[in-house]
C-alpha cells in the first residue's frame, strides 16, 4: 500500500515522485495502478506515456499518447510528448504534424518549435535544422537541446567556431544536470557525445563508461529528444577503445554487443580489429 491509501490520487503522486527519481519502472507501475482504479485519469495515463517514452519504448508510449489525446483533444503536451514517440519511431512526417499542432494550440511554444527543428536535423536538413535552433536560442539560452542541436548541425556543416561554442554551452548545461542526478546514465551518454563530437575520445570513452555502469540491459533510453540503449553504449565505448588503439579492450565490448544481439556489425567489427564506421 503507498502513502495515502489505495487511491488512483496516491498512486499518481507515489509515480510523480518515482519518475522524478530516475525510478521509471516504479513509475510505471504506479501510474498503471492509478488508471487501473480511475480508467478515466487522463492526467496519470498522460505520465504513463511519458515513462514509456523516456524508457525508450516509443511503440507503447504512442498508443498511451493516443488515447490521451482522444480524451482531451487540446492538451499541446501531450501533442509534443507524442511527437517525440514518432521521432524516436523514424516517423518524421506523423512527428512534424504532432508538433505543429501543439505550435498551433500554443503559438510560439519553443518546445514545439524544438520539434520542428529536430525533425528537419533528422531529414538531413542540417541548414533548415540550424537556423531553427539559433533562432529558438536567442530566447531560450539555458536549453541544453537547443544547443546541442545547434552544435551537431553546425559541426556537419563544416562551422566548427559555432559548433564548438553551442556544445560548449550544453556541456555546462549537462554537468548542472549530473550534479543533480549524478546516478543516471542519460547526462553521461550525452557528454560521451559531445567530448566524441569534437575529438576528445578519451574523455568520450570515459563519459560513455560511465553510463554504462550505470545503464540497465535490455531497456532504452531518451533524453532530451536523443534516443539510446544499453547497446548502443557498449558500441560507443567500443568505438572510442578502437580509436585510441585499445583493441583487448573493444573486442570485450563487441563480445558483449554480440552477446545481446549476435548479428551485430558493429560487434563482428570490435572482434575483429577491423575500425568501425560508426
Amino acid at each position: 500500500m503507498v502513502f495515502g491509501g489505495e487511491t488512483a490520487e496516491s498512486y499518481y503522486d507515489e509515480g510523480l515522485t518515482a519518475s522524478m527519481q530516475g525510478n521509471l519502472p516504479r513509475a510505471v507501475e504506479y501510474f498503471q495502478q492509478a488508471v487501473k482504479l480511475n480508467p478515466n485519469y487522463i492526467a496519470a495515463w498522460h505520465q504513463l506515456g511519458k515513462c514509456y517514452l523516456r524508457l525508450g519504448d516509443a511503440q507503447t508510449a504512442t498508443r498511451v499518447l493516443l488515447h490521451v489525446i482522444q480524451a482531451k483533444p487540446n492538451q499541446p503536451a501531450a501533442y509534443l510528448d507524442l511527437g517525440y514517440a514518432y521521432l524516436q519511431l523514424g516517423k518524421i512526417v506523423e512527428a512534424r504534424q504532432q508538433f505543429k499542432t501543439a505550435e498551433a494550440l500554443r503559438a510560439g511554444d519553443p518546445k514545439a518549435l524544438l520539434g520542428l527543428a529536430q525533425c528537419a536535423f533528422a531529414e538531413g536538413q542540417w541548414q533548415e535544422s540550424l537556423l531553427a535552433a539559433q533562432a529558438l536560442a536567442n530566447t531560450q539560452r539555458d536549453n541544453f537541446a537547443v544547443h546541442f542541436l545547434i552544435g551537431r548541425a553546425a559541426w556537419i556543416l563544416g562551422q566548427t567556431q559555432v559548433a564548438m561554442e553551442a556544445l560548449q554551452r550544453a556541456e555546462k548545461l549537462l554537468k548542472q544536470s549530473l550534479e543533480t542526478n549524478p546516478e543516471q546514465p542519460e547526462p553521461y551518454f550525452l557528454q560521451g557525445d559531445i567530448y566524441h563530437l569534437t575529438g576528445n575520445v578519451r574523455e568520450a570513452l570515459r563519459s560513455y563508461e560511465t553510463a554504462l555502469r550505470y545503464a540497465t540491459k535490455n531497456r532504452g533510453y531518451s533524453y532530451y529528444g536523443v534516443h539510446f540503449s544499453y547497446a548502443d553504449i557498449l558500441g560507443k565505448c567500443g568505438v572510442c577503445c578502437q580509436k585510441l588503439g585499445l583493441h583487448q579492450d573493444a573486442q570485450r565490448y563487441g563480445r558483449s554487443l554480440l552477446e545481446l544481439d549476435p548479428n551485430s556489425k558493429l560487434g563482428q567489427a570490435l572482434i575483429q580489429k577491423t575500425p568501425p564506421e560508426k
